[in-house]
């Protein structure tokens, strides 16, 4: 499944946000553990990012490539 970068790059951070807003907002136990579940996928993405590209670093030696401008 192709998504453009800047989806790509915001994915998490949107499950992270949509997971706290159900968590939040549904008064529903399904609603709430739905959630919940957003949350820990949101997280779990973040986290298998940063180990991927810390990983990817210590095989190039480099340096993290500086923030992107438009």
């Amino acid at each position: 499944m192709y998504l453009p970068h800047t989806l790509y790059e915001m994915e998490p951070y949107l499950c992270l946000g949509s997971g706290t807003l159900a968590l939040t907002q549904l008064e529903l136990a399904v609603g709430r553990l739905a959630g919940a579940l957003i949350i820990l996928a949101g997280g779990y993405i973040l986290m298998l990012r940063y180990q991927a590209r810390s990983k990817k670093r210590q095989r190039t030696g480099s340096k993290p490539p500086p923030a992107r401008r438009r």
